[in-house]
């Protein structure tokens, strides 16, 4: 199962957090010292309104994400804004579990129907990335559940489409 660990002053934070991962059926580990803080393979993702606690060393395995004004200039530290919407954070724990490009997308602009076209390589040790590229849109329609399921079918499908 996901997890998301967060250390967060702000409560109003911590039910935002708390709802996400409840909506998405994620873990969540909120810790209240970062002395706390122990790495943990299912963690997807660190969240903190702390700006000072958003870079140190036991986080250098695990994507970060700072939430407040500003931005953290700091590596594997992705930026939300205090008004995020679930969408964004969605958006966000997409693509560092995929390891593709976090674009922070906007609430009033979340798409109704989608119509592209790709040409795909027959290249196997692609297919992780072709997969992700055709279903990153899908996490304005499906939970991660079902986006999951979809990404598990299209992948055997290309993978069988290429080995035969």
């Amino acid at each position: 199962m996901k997890k998301v660990t967060c250390f967060v002053n702000d409560s109003k934070l911590l039910e935002k957090i708390e709802s996400f991962c409840e909506k998405e059926r994620f873990t969540i580990d909120a810790i209240k010292s970062i002395d706390e803080f122990e790495y943990d393979a299912a963690s997807v993702l660190y969240v903190t309104d702390d700006v000072t606690k958003s870079c140190f060393e036991a986080l250098k395995d695990i994507p970060v994400c700072y939430v407040g004004e500003g931005k953290v200039e700091c590596e594997k530290v992705y930026n939300l804004g205090c008004d995020f919407e679930n969408i964004h954070l969605r958006c966000l724990v997409d693509a560092v579990t995929h390891a593709g490009c976090f674009e922070a997308s906007s609430a009033s602009a979340t798409p109704v129907s989608l119509n592209k076209t790709f040409k795909i390589k027959n290249d196997i040790f692609n297919i992780e990335k072709v997969v992700f590229a055709l279903t990153k849109d899908f996490v304005y329609f499906l939970d991660f559940q079902a986006l999951e399921k979809v990404r598990v079918g299209l992948s055997e499908m290309l993978t069988n489409a290429i080995e035969h």
